[in-house]
């Protein structure tokens, strides 16, 4: 075996490494979005689930707009390159239409979702639930 065949063999068994070494710190970043989240002053309550590569959220309640209940409020969640970060997107009734939304961890108890729409974005704020994932009205 040559150096140059000994340089490529080595390279893909390190490229293999940081393969399996990278993809459990990944999917633990999801892992800490997955749950049950409370809009911060709206009594609109969210669970994230991911399964496998991507993530969903649904309504699991909405005290002005009880409908809405069951639907997927996200769709697509993936984790993105910049750590920290997921990216999917969002329903937003308004439009009737999907638009670009980028969730964040925010503390131990706290998550930002930011949703684009054309040139326009706005930042939500989410807390999570601990306990008890809705309380009776």
């Amino acid at each position: 075996m040559n150096l140059s065949a000994l340089n490529v063999f080595c390279a893909g068994i390190l490229t293999t490494i940081l393969f399996w070494v990278m993809t459990p710190v990944m999917a633990s970043e999801v892992d800490l979005l997955a749950g049950i989240w409370k809009q911060s002053g709206k009594d609109i309550w969210l669970e994230i689930k991911f399964d496998q590569a991507a993530g969903t959220g649904r309504v699991i309640r909405n005290d002005k707009r009880p409908e809405s209940v069951g639907k997927p409020l996200l769709t697509e969640l993936t984790s993105s390159s910049d750590e920290g970060k997921v990216e999917g997107l969002m329903y937003v009734p308004q439009t009737k239409s999907r638009h670009r939304a980028t969730l964040r961890l925010a503390g131990a108890k706290g998550m930002t979702m930011k949703v684009k729409v054309g040139f326009m974005s706005k930042t939500v704020d989410w807390l999570r639930v601990e306990d008890n994932p809705q309380p009776q009205k």
